[in-house]
């Protein structure tokens, strides 16, 4: 089964995958949820911890365990983007304060 396939990303069970099919819809996954926090406020809230994206976050969101955050190298760009992008939003200043 290819991801091309896999008509909804979050019905489907990861279980029956392949190790590189899973890989590949928790990237899928990640990346939703890490732009939808970074959009809204109220989201972003919960989803950060400071200047980083909480790891413990995005793994719940994506129904994952959150070692797959350090070991999927597509996810451990794309947090340290959103990580960047944090960072960057509390130097100026704009980022929701706790």
């Amino acid at each position: 089964m290819s991801l091309s396939n896999i008509h909804n990303i979050w019905a489907i069970d990861v279980a029956q995958l392949s190790p590189a099919q899973r890989s590949l819809v928790f990237f899928e996954r990640a990346k939703i949820v890490v732009f939808r926090a970074l959009s809204d406020p109220d989201e972003l809230k919960c989803a950060s911890r400071g200047r980083r994206f909480s790891r413990r976050y995005l793994a719940e969101s994506i129904g994952s365990a959150v070692s797959v955050m350090h070991q999927n190298q597509n996810i451990r760009s794309l947090l340290q983007t959103a990580d960047e992008l944090l960072g960057a939003q509390h130097a100026e200043g704009t980022a929701h304060r706790r």
